[in-house]
């Protein structure tokens, strides 16, 4: 099928810009639709995470140039201005000329053709430098000047500045943000070892690195994507990132253990936790959507799981025929995503404070009726891929002061490598440019007798 790569492009980040649509989601989609050929993948893949990335920088950018400013501009015309710069500032092998001119093409062929003048000055101005694109002075303006060299909203600046009390640890972790993360994959030690699978991705060529803290990690560096990637049909792996992992370290799951997982899909943590007593538990993983329970049950029967019961379930609503059944509970609430930023650039642009508590509303009242669940001396473990005090250890010092539960330590569970001055106190927040990892939380609780 013929297509025009940056036309997807445009229309990918419409989707995302305009209708709140997921990224990863809508490249997928867009792929598919018009069988797009890897090397254009690539191309458009960077555009598109590069432009949602960098967006608040490039506005700037175009607002030092442009007479006409962004918040009059109509949708097309700033998305390929955006789309276009970002290949200039960002993309030294694309040509600035081809980047102008590609961009002027896309104009004409729509209702705002006569733009198309405006467009390619625009962009050949940036090309040439003619203007010093100025930022707030940083000893003045610290946060107003992170927020646009960066591009994140000043709200969540000032939440992350609350947390590390240091702007240039701020700095550290933005600039982490704004660098993508390849794909980490999990052993499936049912079917086979760490070592064997290094032999095999060695033997295919599959270039990776080995897990910072879990055996069963490969940091996939380069390639194709995973469903063509030498092991998977045969369920060798799963895709799942290492802090992720680090869940079933912490809930260290017994053989014979029920066990319920209350958000459950697609099942990345089920299966592990599954995995990690050798399919000899009963795993009960609940989710709310019934698209998402296919995945869970797909994703265990390409794995060869048999102990995970994936059914549909609400995680607010209390379930009377589990009071006190299960041995351990996880809760890996939803939550509002800002550790994973880095593979999903939309979520600072989309979210907001108001998400937020809603957000914490939820997780409350899922951990409310999570409680009821766990037997007498049973465990509960609560996760986020989110760094947000409130989202983490506010909930869980909420959770312990209202329920007849105590945080315990994480010491002789989690890696010795793994440094968190809270393991001792039961959490643990993973933050991305000291631990190489998502940003991502782990609190362990034990129900009292």
């Amino acid at each position: 099928m013929f297509y025009n790569a940056r036309k997807i492009a445009v229309d990918i980040l419409k989707a995302v810009y305009y209708e709140e649509a997921y990224s990863n989601l809508t490249i997928n989609r867009f792929f598919n639709q018009y069988d797009v050929e890897e090397k254009d993948r690539s191309f458009i893949t960077r555009i598109v995470y590069g432009t949602i990335q960098n967006t608040y920088y490039i506005d700037h950018v175009i607002n030092t140039y442009s007479k006409v400013k962004t918040k009059k501009m109509k949708p097309l015309i700033l998305i390929t201005l955006r789309m276009s710069i970002y290949q200039i500032l960002f993309m030294e092998k694309v040509p600035d000329s081809a980047a102008c001119n590609e961009a002027v093409k896309l104009i004409k062929k729509t209702p705002y053709g006569r733009l198309a003048g405006f467009v390619n000055g625009v962009c050949r101005s940036v090309a040439r430098g003619d203007k010093e694109v100025k930022l707030p002075d940083f000893q003045k303006q610290p946060l107003e000047y992170l927020s646009i060299k960066y591009s994140f909203p000043i709200w969540l600046l000032e939440i992350w500045y609350s947390e590390l009390e240091d702007y240039r640890a701020l700095e550290e972790l933005l600039d982490k943000m704004n660098q993508p993360k390849g794909v980490t994959l999990r052993c499936n030690t049912l079917k086979t070892t760490p070592d064997q699978l290094k032999s095999l991705f060695d033997e295919k060529g599959v270039e990776y690195d080995r897990g910072q803290y879990t055996k069963e990690a490969f940091h996939i560096k380069k390639g194709s994507s995973v469903t063509n990637l030498p092991g998977f049909e045969e369920g060798l792996f799963t895709v799942q990132d290492e802090s992720s992992m680090l869940v079933a370290y912490a809930m260290a799951p017994d053989k014979g253990d029920v066990i319920l997982d209350l958000c459950s899909a697609p099942g990345g943590k089920a299966t592990h936790i599954a995995q990690w007593t050798d399919d000899q538990c009963m795993i009960i993983s609940k989710d709310l959507h019934a698209h998402k329970i296919e995945l869970i049950v797909e994703n265990c029967e390409r794995l060869g799981i048999t102990s995970v019961k994936a059914e549909v379930g609400d995680a607010t609503v209390l379930d009377e025929t589990l009071i006190e059944k299960a041995d351990k509970v996880l809760v890996d609430a939803p939550c509002s995503g800002l550790g994973i930023i880095n593979n999903k650039p939309e979520i600072k642009l989309n979210k907001d404070l108001d998400d937020i508590q809603s957000l914490i509303k939820i997780q409350r009242k899922i951990l409310s009726v999570a409680a009821r669940y766990v037997k007498k001396g049973g465990v509960l473990i609560y996760s986020t891929c989110t760094i947000n005090k409130k989202e983490n250890s506010d909930n869980i010092k909420w959770f312990t002061e209202n329920y007849p539960y105590e945080c315990m330590s994480l010491k002789k569970h989690l890696p010795e490598s793994l440094d968190c001055d809270t393991i001792d106190n039961g959490y643990v927040q993973l933050l991305p440019q000291e631990h190489g990892t998502d940003g991502f939380f782990i609190a362990k609780m034990i129900r009292k007798d």
